[in-house]
């Protein structure tokens, strides 16, 4: 008889890339003898520091085999790797430890949109960059953000007459909402390119700059993820491009792994994200095969499977 392996989750729907990767992997549990036990009814990040370390407590009395998340929370983390607990990310971390695993950096999907939107510029005008960890903030410095950071930079330095400026904003909806509209409220010069860590940011961004009169139509807009809305923005005309993260593989990757992980089967420390950049030119066979990936997802949600 298998032996069922019981496995954490903790994956909160907080952006509708969440919401993709966590029906991946619950398609995906289909296919193993395992219990998926969901951990994220409470969000960590929102209750009190007692109460976050009772929900650790009790999540770790379940006597989980292993934990797959998508969010960092540091004593979530850490107190399942102090008791031994092997853990599997699904967002890059900088985290040295073998009972972690998680994803290779997106420096490549940075590197390649930072290349296309300078391309686009033909070498020259202002680019705002969002997205990041705020300066002094100490909440998530295992998260491995900085890497996009990197990979615009790396591919703005070879276009001298590119001007970058990078407002990091954190990850919160309202944080970098906020932090977008106090650092460009005064912003008196034209901005060519806007550009964001993930697809969220960047269409907040290009909400906030355009009441602000900072951007027009004919602004380059460029984020990361792949989202659904940001394909249909591409596929309008109102956004030019975005590094799409399979979030079926990232779903399912992550499930595998966290399986074999919880047979102690041995695993590379670090898996691969699968990155594709999405122009006006491929949009539309991305967009298609984006729907066939998500076509079971509003069943789920209403509770018909």
């Amino acid at each position: 008889m298998v032996t069922r392996r019981r496995i954490g989750l903790y994956v909160p729907p907080s952006e509708p890339f969440w919401v993709q990767v966590r029906e991946a992997i619950y398609a995906r549990s289909k296919f193993y003898p395992i219990d998926l036990i969901a951990l994220d009814n409470e969000r960590l990040d929102q209750v009190s520091t007692p109460a976050r370390h009772r929900l650790i407590e009790d999540f770790f009395n379940l006597k989980l085999h292993t934990l797959l998340f998508s969010e960092y929370i540091e004593e979530l983390t850490q107190y399942f790797l102090d008791h031994n607990t092997p853990i599997v990310s699904l967002i890059d971390l900088n985290i040295y430890n073998p009972l972690c695993i998680y994803p290779s950096s997106l420096y490549d999907g940075a590197h390649m949109i930072g290349h296309y939107v300078a391309e686009r510029l033909e070498g020259k005008g202002n680019v705002i960059l969002l997205g990041g960890r705020i300066l002094g903030d100490t909440s998530d410095l295992s998260v491995g953000d900085e890497s996009r950071v990197s990979g615009f930079y790396d591919a703005f330095q070879n276009y001298p007459d590119i001007q970058l400026q990078h407002i990091p904003t954190g990850w919160s909806i309202e944080r970098y909402q906020n932090t977008i509209r106090e650092a460009l409220y005064a912003y008196a010069q034209p901005v060519d390119a806007l550009v964001g860590l993930s697809d969220p940011i960047v269409l907040s961004g290009r909400k906030i700059l355009r009441s602000l009169g900072l951007i027009d139509n004919h602004t380059i807009i460029a984020g990361i993820n792949g989202d659904p809305l940001a394909l249909s923005e591409i596929i309008a005309g109102r956004m030019s491009a975005t590094i799409a993260i399979s979030t079926e593989v990232l779903g399912e990757t992550g499930l595998d792994i966290a399986y074999q992980v919880a047979l102690g089967e041995p695993r590379p420390q670090v898996f691969p994200y699968r990155q594709q950049l999405v122009t006006p030119q491929n949009v539309l066979q991305f967009a298609a095969e984006k729907f066939v990936a998500i076509a079971d997802l509003p069943s789920r949600l209403v509770g018909t499977q």
